[in-house]
């Protein structure tokens, strides 16, 4: 299972919220290269990192991330039943990111 961003979703949730890749990175403590590299599809997420960047953006996961069971690039065209990945991330905790204020 990968954890891939949605584009351009997260670029523009990250915008709206008021952050910067540098600032996103130092309140999830991920660099912003990281960041910048999940913005553009060429790195995969963590699902504690995904977590994580949903919490501090105020975000659902379903926003700005997708799973994938494979990278597209590598079987282009098989289609793949995402429910029971999705099923897992919420039953880890990781639906729906909560703020204490």
């Amino acid at each position: 299972m990968l954890i891939k961003a949605k584009k351009p979703n997260l670029k523009k949730t990250r915008a709206i919220a008021g952050f910067t890749q540098r600032s996103l990175g130092e309140q999830t403590q991920l660099s912003s290269a990281f960041l910048s590299q999940v913005e553009n599809g060429t790195r995969n997420v963590s699902a504690p990192n995904a977590k994580m960047i949903c919490a501090v953006l105020d975000c659902n996961f379903d926003d700005i991330f997708e799973i994938v069971e494979h990278d597209p690039q590598s079987h282009p065209g098989k289609e793949v039943d995402h429910e029971p990945s999705r099923k897992l991330f919420k039953l880890k905790g990781l639906g729906r990111a909560r703020h204490s204020h």
